[in-house]
């Protein structure tokens, strides 16, 4: 009986070591990972580098929790792009190619053809069409006139549908015809196979119909 009941002890004891030593493991390398990402976090250069070794394993060691739950987003479409090292690395995709409004992305490339095409130094006379666009901070005058360069900032910075239209409509020689031609000429050449704009604001015509300025998150 005495053996039998130190064999039992034995075996329940060797159990218990067991799951104990398994738990100060887990934990162990819970928080060596913990306190590897959190000094990675501090320090870019280690990060980076970090980033390339993993890259040339083609491999990438994860970023989240393990214990975390898997993301869910809402948006109808999504990319998370690593550049590194001038090459691209797709980190998570979701309908990238479906075509949806760009809204005020649009001013981007209105950017890009105002740098192309325009002298920047070049003064622009705002028209009264220009300061009636809708859904703007209005802070250019009718009658006033600025750089082409100087409307980029409020292009920008404030997401401006006066200057938009102002660079598009009022710089000389130039209309929205001509200017969303070259928009959508320039995403051709940029290989952006499913972007198409009307405008170069990125607001909804008030005759909408179905017509907007749309592209995808891989194009853009």
């Amino acid at each position: 009986m005495k053996i039998k009941r130190r064999t039992k002890i034995f075996i329940i004891t060797f159990t218990l070591s067991l799951l104990f030593f398994w738990g100060i493991n887990l934990m162990e390398k819970s928080l060596s990972e913990f306190f590897f990402w959190h000094e990675l976090s501090k320090h870019r250069h280690i990060f980076k580098a970090h980033v390339a070794l993993s890259q040339k394993m083609n491999e990438m060691a994860p970023l989240k929790n393990r214990f975390a739950p898997e993301l869910e987003l809402e948006a109808k479409s999504a990319i998370s792009v690593l550049i590194a090292d001038d090459k691209e690395r797709i980190l998570f995709e979701k309908d990238i190619d479906e075509k949806l409004a760009m809204a005020s992305l649009t001013k981007l490339m209105t950017a890009i053809i105002a740098l192309e095409h325009y002298d920047l130094s070049k003064e622009i006379i705002i028209s009264e069409e220009s300061v009636n666009q809708h859904g703007s901070i209005n802070k250019l005058e009718q009658g006033k006139s600025f750089t082409a360069k100087y409307l980029l900032y409020p292009l920008l910075i404030e997401s401006s549908n006066n200057a938009a239209f102002a660079l598009a409509n009022d710089y000389p020689e130039m209309n929205e015809k001509l200017f969303v031609e070259l928009m959508n000429q320039k995403a051709k050449e940029l290989e952006m196979k499913n972007t198409f704009f009307i405008n170069s604001s990125g607001l909804d015509p008030e005759d909408f119909n179905g017509k907007t300025n749309y592209s995808t998150v891989d194009d853009l």
